[in-house]
């Protein structure tokens, strides 16, 4: 005497759900791989089109950009290390200057605990210069994301 089960509705629906939301995840996946391939295509296709001397100057703007930003973490990293308390550093901003110049603009805790926002400019040497003869409401390229890699 072997007694069959019925599947009750809501059984049923929450079943149809679940495939509803595979198929939709399977055909979603589909296009978005499209789009992806899609995008390469365009890409390769622009990279190819472009001339000896357009790679040449991206590739120089590429290294240009690399170095002031490998310029302004180590001066970041410098300031961090000589702060009273290098685990409250806080780096507010990091502007690079066409004067080569980079300006800091940071907080930390002094030596009575109390946080304070400083500023700072380095020349490309090294030393340190006059924050307002050098960065005061002055536009440079902002690396204030240096901070992801400190």
């Amino acid at each position: 005497m072997s007694e069959k089960r019925k599947t009750s509705l809501l059984t049923w629906c929450i079943a149809g759900v679940f495939a509803i939301a595979a198929v939709s995840c399977i055909f979603g996946e589909s296009k978005s791989k499209d789009a992806r391939d899609q995008a390469a295509a365009t890409l390769a296709a622009s990279e190819s089109a472009k001339s000896p001397e357009q790679k040449s100057q991206e590739a120089a703007a590429k290294a240009k950009t690399e170095a002031e930003f490998q310029s302004v973490r180590r001066i970041v990293t410098a300031i961090k290390e000589s702060s009273k308390n290098p685990k409250s550093f806080d780096l507010v901003q990091a502007l690079y200057l066409d004067s080569k110049v980079t300006c800091v603009v940071y907080r930390g805790t002094n030596s009575f605990n109390a946080t304070v926002t400083e500023s700072m400019a380095v020349d490309s040497s090294g030393s340190k210069v006059d924050w307002n003869k050098n960065c005061a409401n002055k536009n440079g390229t902002d690396y204030t994301y240096v901070r992801q890699v400190l």
